[in-house]
């Protein structure tokens, strides 16, 4: 691997290959994306601090937009969190990280 290579990355998709799921982007600032292939499962998106206490819970089917907020609604404070995705296919774990909120 080259790592003297110009640029910089802007932000990190992941992608479980098996299952079809992105997650993007990462780093995010107001939205975080969840689109899967499958449109015909219903998949469990968590979000948990890093403490493991699940801040956020839903379910969704081919895509998702999470706003970065707890089960309350309330904004949540700028941070690694983990996302865990439940789906049919296995489990998908992943670290994201939100921003500060920009003015």
């Amino acid at each position: 691997m080259d790592t003297n290579m110009p640029g910089n990355c802007s932000h990190i998709t992941a992608v479980n290959p098996k299952s079809g799921i992105r997650i993007f982007p990462n780093p995010f600032t107001k939205s975080l994306f969840v689109e899967t292939d499958n449109v015909l499962t219903l998949n469990e998106f968590e979000v948990f601090d890093l403490t493991g206490r699940l801040v956020y819970k839903t379910t969704f089917s081919k895509r998702f937009e999470w706003g970065g907020v707890n089960h309350l609604g309330d904004r949540l404070s700028s941070g690694v969190y983990l996302v865990r995705i439940n789906h049919p296919d296995g489990i998908l774990t992943s670290r994201v990280f939100l921003n500060p909120k920009s003015d």
